[in-house]
């Protein structure tokens, strides 16, 4: 089943929802936690996120969208929200990426689903941190400054037990992804926007850690 959205209306900004069939007004509705720099709003009715729409469809929907949801997108006080309090022994993941929006989006979801988390902005200061550190996994973005995904992943492979996914919105190609796995080490190559649902079952694939209630 195609999980995006069709717009219907962009003066009234409804939509009809191609998972779940409701038509609604998503001009309220909250943002999505998926890991991406486009955030987007996920219906009323069934929660399915605008993500999986092709890049010009969401250039589309964003164009057309009122100024109240443009403000939402750049709204930094919603970001500052703590992430949940998760037990210490709870494996820790760490959270490399370049864009503070997605360290912070993801930095709360995963301790939404019960994982322990740290961030880093790049490459070296996921090096540095590593050292007074031992995460479970790092999920780092392919493409940074300073240092590449790729080569961080390498550099943790030599030194650390921890399990590296790589994600990326770029670099989707199969060839890409044997390159990251079968050369610098990774252990998971994901396509960005990763869901939660996404997210939850790669942190339990590479742990084995099932979060208490």
């Amino acid at each position: 089943m195609n999980t995006a959205f069709a717009i219907v209306n962009t003066e009234s900004y409804y939509v009809a929802c191609l998972a779940c069939g409701v038509t609604s007004d998503v001009s309220e509705s909250p943002l999505c936690d998926c890991l991406s720099k486009e955030r987007t709003p996920v219906c009323p009715s069934c929660s399915v996120c605008l993500c999986k729409l092709s890049t010009p469809q969401r250039l589309a929907f964003w164009v057309n969208a009122p100024a109240s949801m443009h403000a939402k997108r750049t709204n930094r006080v919603a970001l500052q929200i703590a992430p949940a309090p998760v037990p210490s022994k709870a494996p820790l993941v760490m959270l490399v990426d370049d864009d503070d929006v997605i360290r912070v989006i993801g930095a709360r979801a995963i301790s939404r689903l019960g994982f322990r988390c740290v961030t880093a902005s790049n490459g070296p200061e996921a090096l540095a941190l590593l050292a007074v550190e031992e995460p479970a996994v790092v999920i780092t973005d392919a493409l940074m400054p300073k240092m590449d995904g790729r080569d961080l992943c390498r550099f943790i492979k030599k030194s650390s037990a921890a399990k590296v996914v790589i994600m990326t919105s770029l670099y989707t190609a199969p060839h890409y992804k044997y390159e990251a796995l079968k050369v610098f080490g990774a252990d998971e190559y994901l396509a960005k926007p990763i869901d939660l649902a996404a997210l939850e079952a790669t942190l339990k694939r590479q742990t084995g850690w099932k979060a208490e209630g």
